[in-house]
């Protein structure tokens, strides 16, 4: 694989989780006005953020 590729992946891999942990501070706004039709989307949000980001960091640290 082409170095300059694996560098982008891996660094793509270290921010996409940020997006996970904005939602996941997110989440006390549905928390505190009993919104919880918006809760599910924001925690899903973050799943996938954080499991794209390690799918992307580990194999090309």
């Amino acid at each position: 694989m082409w170095p300059d590729l694996r560098i982008i992946l891996r660094d793509l891999g270290m921010l996409v989780p940020v997006v996970g942990v904005m939602a996941l501070i997110s989440l006390v706004v549905p928390l505190a006005f009993h919104e919880t039709y918006a809760f599910s989307p924001l925690l899903i949000t973050a799943l996938v953020s954080f499991a794209l980001g390690a799918l992307l960091y580990f194999p090309f640290r």
